[in-house]
């Protein structure tokens, strides 16, 4: 788990950002066994109770502060759990 926030109403959100380990060997192969242990994880986060959200390292990497992407994310994600900004 990269970030974990705490919203109203007991709403446990994780923030995953998934890089290329998420999916590679140690060599930097694709490894579905690799893939396999990290969606396990995430299904294993959700049944707990967790709401996870995930990101390709790829889509952070813009040079804008912050990117259109995130702000619109986190409005809509702020609004489904009843967090004011």
């Amino acid at each position: 788990m990269d970030f974990l926030l705490l919203a109203p109403n007991y709403h446990r959100i994780v923030l995953e950002v998934d890089g290329s380990t998420h999916y590679t060997d140690n060599a930097g192969d694709p490894s579905p066994s690799r893939y396999a242990v990290n969606t396990a994880l995430d299904r294993d986060l959700q049944l707990r109770g967790y709401t996870a959200y995930r990101f390709g390292a790829a889509e952070l990497l813009d040079d804008r502060k912050p990117t259109p992407m995130l702000t619109h994310f986190f409005q809509r994600m702020f609004a489904k759990h009843g967090v004011v900004t």
